[in-house]
């Protein structure tokens, strides 16, 4: 693999392994439908192996067909800078541009990968689905046919973070406050 230049790869989260398990399907069902076939005619007298020989054909014409969201060839992106992709769904609301946006005032939390609070790549039932945190909005792209992005900046202080000298802020002094009527 090395002496044709191929890099091997380690798959870090189950994004990067989607890609390559598409590609598996589609080469599996290509390639084991002409095995099958194959197979049934040799009537139980052995196995046959003419995936080996149809193995590099059906890859070519794999790479070499257009795919339907970046609407070229494989063997044409690859060799490509950037190649921008369709959406794989429609929305059914404004995108981009014309999308309503946060303002920088607001507090947010994100949504939690699975596991990522408790360090493992599994998640649980009892876990957290929103941050426990709370954020301010710290930068938005927008960018044309895109959903608008949002880099979350500093933590937004809470009641915890205060002193324990500091006064509670919702406490009133006793001349503030109103009383009630007797």
């Amino acid at each position: 693999m090395r002496r044709h230049g191929v890099e091997i790869q380690k798959a870090t989260s189950k994004r990067t392994v989607v890609i390559v398990e598409r590609y598996n399907l589609t080469l599996a069902r290509r390639l084991f439908r002409i095995q099958n076939a194959h197979d049934l005619s040799l009537h139980m007298l052995g196995k046959s192996h003419t995936w080996v020989k149809n193995l590099p054909i059906i890859v070519e014409d794999i790479n070499n067909s257009v795919t339907r969201l970046i609407g070229i060839t494989p063997a044409k992106a690859i060799k490509k800078k950037k190649v921008y992709a369709k959406h794989s769904c429609r929305y059914v609301r404004p995108i981009g541009y014309d999308e309503s946006r946060l303002s920088y005032r607001d507090s947010v939390r994100y949504l939690l990968e699975p596991g990522e609070l408790e360090g493992g790549p599994k998640s649980r039932g009892t876990d957290m689905k929103w941050s426990p945190e709370v954020y301010n909005i710290g930068e938005v792209r927008v960018q044309k046919n895109q959903p608008v992005l949002y880099a979350i900046g500093a933590l937004q202080p809470t009641l915890l973070d205060q002193s324990p000298d500091a006064p509670f802020p919702l406490e009133c002094s006793p001349v503030a406050c109103p009383r009630p009527p007797p």
